[in-house]
């Protein structure tokens, strides 16, 4: 272990430990509920995405499909967590517009989960 990294750690992990103990998780049951959408449409979203390319179906999205075949798979995964995560801080720097935010995600994300769904029972 070299030098300071001791003394950089005990410094870094209580002002994250800070961060996070601060997050304001106080939100009423309607954002609650649209953060559940969110979240279960990013999870479908994923899913649906990858049974469709798994029976041959292609990308719709031009940039999502240079993506995938540029990165993988696991970095279209992986922009989706980045989108949340990025949501999520915007969503505890102004709490007012929570509901405003998840919504913003919820509609196109559940609109592509429906339509991933629908072309998947088209099979």
């Amino acid at each position: 272990m070299r030098e300071g990294t001791l003394a950089e750690s005990s410094t870094v992990v209580p002002a994250v430990e800070r961060r996070v103990g601060s997050l304001s998780f106080d939100i009423n049951p309607v954002e609650a509920s649209l953060w559940l959408v969110v979240v279960s449409s990013v999870v479908l979203d994923v899913y649906t995405t990858y049974v469709g390319l798994s029976a041959g179906l292609p990308e719709g999205n031009p940039v999502v499909r240079w993506v995938i075949d540029t990165l993988g798979f696991g970095a279209f995964a992986l922009g989706k967590l980045l989108v949340l995560g990025c949501a999520g801080l915007v969503r505890d720097l102004y709490p007012r517009y929570g509901p405003t935010i998840a919504l913003g995600l919820a509609v196109p994300w559940t609109l592509t989960v429906l339509a991933n769904a629908s072309t998947l029972a088209a099979l």
